[in-house]
């Protein structure tokens, strides 16, 4: 499965970044906090784009601010995945905000499909960095009216978030590739097979071959808390399984099939989205390296620093301005 495929998964399910259930209306704290003052500086009539914006949690954010301030502002989302925000949202407090944002699925941050000098702020939180660069910060200058503003908090290597990101691919590995739990949800059902009532799976659950497969893969979901207590992956993977072996056991084939090829497709995507943010993240070389094109390009910084919240490295911040002279 490539990495625009499992994006565009997971987009689908509706929520508005990345950190899924953890912020379903949007960022919060120092992020939600830079944005709304960003939005404050805009102009009335300002045109905002937002690159790699997923489901729009950034855009959001502006035009919610926007609204707030009583300005006129023009918010534009875009993403390289199939993204529909406003067909799959499934948090009514978005609704309305959503309506006013125009999404544009299926575009690349280094072939930005607007004319010249088309917005006043570009934006990006955790996306303009997963794109090849130097390409993507042409397509930037080229979209920026003069004067105007590409600001990006982006993945760092030194920040809290990229260490949480590595724990996270860690906790996915050992869970595919040493427990074999996908391997093992699907062998334990089909021994469980179709079952009508209790009474029949308690039968089923007394038989040997069934039981040392289910107390497996319980060793191994244990073993994976053990190992990760605090990781997102192994509550999600526990979680997962306990829910449906708790609930669903009672059912045909179908129902369990569909159950152990929807959890590996999951578990395989979010482990892929995971290396992607690996990959993704930015040095303080690169850093360097992104500074240099920008200039090349005729933005001139304006501040480029590690950004953070109460103290702790989330990200770094980049922010340039389209010269006048340009």
């Amino acid at each position: 499965m490539n990495s625009n495929t499992s994006w565009s998964q997971f987009w689908q399910q509706g929520f508005p970044t990345s950190f899924a259930k953890e912020l379903p209306n949007s960022y919060k704290g120092a992020i939600e906090e830079f944005w709304r003052e960003t939005a404050k500086s805009l102009d009335d009539n300002s045109r905002v784009l937002d690159i790699a914006s997923g489901n729009g949690a950034i855009a959001i954010i502006i035009a919610d601010e926007a609204r707030k301030q009583e300005k006129q502002v023009d918010v534009h989302a875009a993403d390289l995945a199939s993204i529909s925000p406003q067909k799959t949202n499934k948090n009514p407090k978005l609704t309305q905000i959503l309506s006013e944002i125009t999404f544009h699925p299926n575009v690349e941050i280094e072939q930005l499909p607007f004319k010249k000098n088309s917005f006043e702020l570009i934006s990006s939180q955790f996306g303009f960095e997963y794109s090849n660069i130097e390409k993507s910060i042409t397509s930037i200058s080229s979209s920026l009216k003069k004067g105007g503003h590409f600001k990006a908090i982006c993945h760092f290597s030194e920040s809290e978030t990229h260490l949480k990101c590595k724990e996270d691919l860690e906790a996915y590995k050992f869970a595919e590739y040493q427990l074999h739990i996908t391997t093992l949800v699907k062998s334990t059902l089909k021994e469980i097979g179709s079952i009508t009532s209790i009474a029949e799976l308690e039968l089923k659950l007394n038989q040997k071959s069934a039981l040392n497969k289910l107390k497996i893969l319980i060793e191994s979901t244990n073993k994976l808390l053990e190992k990760f207590p605090q990781s997102s992956p192994a509550e999600f993977i526990s979680k997962s399984i306990n829910y449906f072996f708790a609930n669903n056991l009672v059912s045909g084939m179908d129902q369990k099939n569909h159950f152990a090829i929807t959890f590996a497709k999951e578990l395989i995507c979010a482990m892929q989205r995971t290396e992607d943010q690996l990959k993704a993240t930015l040095t303080k070389g690169s850093v360097q390296k992104i500074e240099s094109l920008f200039m090349r390009n005729k933005l001139k910084k304006i501040s480029s620093r590690p950004f953070l919240e109460n103290e702790n490295l989330i990200g770094w911040l980049f922010d340039f301005k389209k010269c006048d002279s340009n």
